[in-house]
């Protein structure tokens, strides 16, 4: 209702509105928020095949470092301890000199020190996966 002064008089006023092809012009929206669909799905996806290919890599990792560790541990170090007992045995004969027992201890501390390296670098790979798995890894093989 709108009341016009000047002539005192009262009207009716009405008005609607129909958008007209609003289908067609959304369609453009919708293929654009479609497409952004699509390259999220495929960023997603590229994301998981990064992630497993990591895990895949620290877990080849964290089997090599296990097992350089085993075989230091059960197999080197234990010879390379009875090779310096009889290079010390020998040395106190008089048949070695003391360079090559000293030698033969250094073989020794480098091969604990190589074990130290290896056990520590295992474990720092067994904390990645876990906390890129968020999950308590098993007991170590």
């Amino acid at each position: 209702m709108r009341r016009l002064e000047a002539t005192n008089d009262e009207a009716f006023v009405a008005s609607f509105s129909v958008p007209l092809f609003s289908a067609r012009r959304n369609e453009s929206f919708v293929a654009e928020a479609q497409a952004n669909r699509d390259l999220v799905d495929a960023q997603q996806r590229i994301a998981m095949i990064k992630a497993k290919t990591m895990l895949f890599e620290l877990y080849r990792e964290l089997g090599s470092e296990i097992l350089e560790a085993q075989t230091l541990r059960n197999d080197i170090l234990p010879r390379t301890e009875e090779a310096l007992k009889e290079t010390e045995y020998a040395y106190q004969r008089g048949r070695y000199s003391y360079l090559e027992w000293v030698d033969a201890q250094r073989e020794y501390l480098s091969l604990q020190a190589a074990l130290i390296d290896a056990s520590s670098s295992a474990q720092s790979l067994r904390v990645e996966i876990e906390r890129l798995t968020n999950a308590p890894l098993s007991a170590a093989p």
